[in-house]
């Protein structure tokens, strides 16, 4: 009796960092604004592509064989790092996929977005593919 294995290839697409955030104006916190991107002299923040962690396709996902997309909003803060991460729209919820896009993207790293020269914090948005093609 001959055994056959088949292998599923993955193909993790991330696709874009788009500068403009969903919220439409700037938003003040306790003690900051928070500013966006490409706005009124505010230049975008640039990806460090060694910082770049690939998300993991979740396995609950691969067993289904089903392809996702998540749209995550962050800031990118003065110092390059990214926080306030949060799920915008996931197409297929439940799958692990809003856990894996969020697991990467709090790690990636940023030159920073600058206002007069000096860096400021922004928002901005990514749109992360996971496709089993």
């Amino acid at each position: 009796m001959k055994i056959q294995t088949a292998t599923i290839a993955c193909m993790l697409v991330l696709a874009w960092t788009v500068p403009g955030p969903i919220a439409e104006q700037p938003t003040e916190t306790k003690d900051r604004v928070i500013l966006i991107a490409g706005v009124e002299g505010v230049t975008n923040p640039q990806l460090i592509e060694e910082s770049k962690v690939e998300p993991t396709y979740p396995k609950k996902a691969r067993i289904e064989r089903k392809d996702g997309q998540v749209i995550l909003q962050a800031v990118v803060e003065t110092d390059g790092t990214v926080s306030a991460l949060s799920v915008i729209r996931c197409n297929r919820r439940g799958l692990g996929f809003e856990e894996s896009a969020i697991k990467a993207v709090e790690q990636w790293r940023y030159k920073p977005a600058t206002k007069d020269g000096k860096p400021v914090p922004v928002y901005f948005t990514v749109v992360i593919e996971f496709s089993l093609r």
